[in-house]
């Protein structure tokens, strides 16, 4: 009884101290994956990495340097424009090249309509660009040539394709995935 009631009075005595708050204009890591500033690694190879390049290209000799806000502003892009190719992808209205760009194809509620096909061709030139900084990218990364890497990252988006999608052939035919 003794220690019962020495207990209760050391509970009844104990200070509850509010943690220490700090108020500041930073967003945090979960709000600033809401709205799109910062993403988790990508779950394919072509992710951005926090090095800086600045190598000459081998076949061109002109110098590639990007930096991690621009790798990451053609992330977005491609992420941002992910739906909307995926609903052109499932019309046949897009394929994926043979060269790892995106490529129209011809379909006739597009070539009826000159708006849609004008938006549908800004989105693939907007695709394609950012696909082109990644390439080049990489490829200074990797002392690659920009060749090799468009066949690697070429081949990556032609195994990332759902069935149904259309493809371009080494030879230039199109064909859909199975």
């Amino acid at each position: 009884m003794k220690y019962l009631f020495i207990m209760l009075l050391l509970a009844c005595s104990c200070v509850i101290i509010p943690p220490k708050i700090e108020l500041t204009g930073e967003k945090t890591m979960i709000e600033r994956q809401i709205t799109g500033e910062y993403r988790e690694l990508e779950d394919d190879a072509w992710v951005v990495s926090s090095a800086r390049t600045n190598v000459q290209k081998e076949k061109s000799g002109t110098a590639v340097s990007f930096s991690d806000e621009e790798i990451l502003s053609a992330q977005n892009i491609r992420s941002m424009n992910e739906e909307r190719i995926r609903r052109y992808k499932d019309e046949s209205a897009i394929g994926e090249g043979r060269d790892g760009n995106l490529k129209y194809r011809s379909i006739s509620v597009y070539e009826k309509d000159s708006r849609k096909k004008t938006e549908l061709l800004s989105i693939i030139e907007t695709e394609n660009n950012a696909r082109k900084k990644i390439i080049l990218y990489y490829a200074a990364k990797t002392k690659r040539s920009e060749n090799e890497e468009r066949i690697s990252f070429a081949a990556e988006q032609r195994e990332k394709a759902r069935r149904g999608d259309v493809l371009e052939t080494a030879d230039g035919k199109w064909v859909t995935k199975k």
